[in-house]
């Protein structure tokens, strides 16, 4: 076992590595950017996602979205160029595009802060829950059989409501 003598090294150094690693992970957004706004090639962003596997993808796809001129297509699993993004946008040429990214938030800090992660809310665990215990022999289950179905109902409501904007989102 390391001790936390030997463990502080370890953790400056990803601490060191992942500021790297951001800092390039943004350079290639701003640049990609530029290029899909220029030429219309997209091709960086899939790339970039297929590279990213542990990075915080979602950050980086919302990124994308707001800043990238470039849509996901999660039926192929690839980027294609946001025509109306780009045809609205107001600027001379791709460099000018990553002059004005420089200067706009970067990927990671649209990523969700430990906290936010800490109160996401699984649904499924909650109701395999609520399936195991009302499944125990010794638990008395109350329920009043319409109110449960209105609740029912609301809350497929809310989760669609909920998967629509994180498909928005992407």
């Amino acid at each position: 076992m390391l001790t936390i003598k030997q463990l502080n090294p370890k953790i400056a150094g990803v601490r060191k590595s992942t500021k790297a690693m951001r800092a390039n992970i943004q350079e290639i957004l701003v640049h990609a950017a530029g290029n899909a706004f220029q030429s219309g090639d997209v091709t960086a962003f899939t790339k970039l996602i297929d590279a990213t596997r542990g990075a915080d993808q979602k950050a980086i796809m919302r990124w994308v979205r707001d800043y990238g001129f470039a849509t996901y297509k999660s039926d192929a699993g690839v980027y294609n160029v946001n025509k109306t993004m780009r045809k609205s946008a107001d600027f001379a040429d791709g460099d000018a595009v990553v002059a004005y990214l420089e200067t706009q938030p970067t990927w990671y800090e649209l990523a969700a802060g430990v906290k936010q992660i800490a109160k996401e809310l699984d649904v499924n665990k909650r109701l395999e829950s609520l399936l195991k215990a009302t499944r125990e022999s010794n638990t008395v289950v109350k329920v009043d059989f319409k109110a449960a179905r209105e609740l029912m109902d609301a809350l497929h409501h809310t989760l669609a409501e909920h998967d629509r904007k994180r498909q928005d989102a992407v």
